[in-house]
């Protein structure tokens, strides 16, 4: 069974306890919330692998929380439940990037299903500093069902990897970064000495020695078609046994 962590919103507490008791129980760590605001705050200071949280709350709805949230570097992933219908509501959360939506009750053998997919997905890391780039490459790739990370420096992406907070299967890193460069950073993660595939991204012409072409696995050329870097990742995790 893989532990995750996943934080509770709603506004009702027999609701949070009832869902949080069942996930302790299957040894996941849970943490709570009482509105979308308390939810937000949370997210912002700790990395959750999920955040289970109600539609219909006072203050900051549902929606409106995971909007917010899907605008920070490093997005949790959001389910929302709901026990009334609104459409208009229910397909903003789609179009923010929900990965589902559930009524209430909850089908509790669905819910564990989402989380317990979370622990089977690949892991992807996102190195560049172009935001609006790396808001839709994200989206795209989650598309695909890989769990995405982000960093907009190189010394965040050392950060997150050094702390333990991401252990991604691949880091895709482009070579120009604000502050250290990408090549730089290739070094330093190959010093880490993880067994994280590296694939080098850059929009300007690539000229590296043989020693930097061999760190990293692969390089891309932006603008890259999405089939070929979904293949690169592919062939990548799979010789490696991910």
């Amino acid at each position: 069974m893989v532990s995750a962590r996943v934080l509770v919103v709603d506004d009702e507490p027999n609701v949070v306890e009832t869902i949080s008791a069942v996930l302790r129980r299957k040894g996941h760590r849970v943490s709570n919330a009482a509105d979308g605001a308390e939810a937000l705050a949370q997210v912002q200071a700790e990395r959750f692998d999920l955040v289970l949280m109600d539609v219909r709350m006072p203050g900051m709805d549902g929606v409106s929380a995971l909007q917010q949230m899907r605008a920070l570097p490093d997005p949790p992933r959001v389910v929302l439940m709901t026990a009334w219908s609104a459409p208009h509501l229910l397909e903003q959360a789609c179009q923010a990037g929900a990965v589902d939506v559930i009524p209430k009750p909850l089908d509790l053998p669905r819910l564990l299903g989402l989380i317990e997919d979370q622990g089977h997905r690949r892991t992807i890391l996102v190195v560049d500093d172009d935001r609006a780039f790396l808001r839709s490459l994200s989206r795209a790739l989650e598309a695909q069902q890989l769990a995405v990370h982000t960093a907009t420096t190189a010394e965040e992406a050392l950060t997150q990897l050094t702390s333990a907070r991401v252990r991604p299967d691949v880091v895709l890193l482009d070579l120009r970064l604000p502050g250290m460069s990408g090549a730089d950073a290739l070094v330093a993660i190959k010093k880490l000495d993880l067994g994280i595939a590296v694939v080098l991204v850059s929009a300007y012409e690539i000229a590296m020695d043989h020693k930097l072409r061999g760190d990293a696995v692969a390089v891309l050329q932006k603008p890259f078609e999405m089939d070929r870097l979904l293949r690169t990742i592919d062939e990548v995790t799979s010789a490696r046994g991910a």
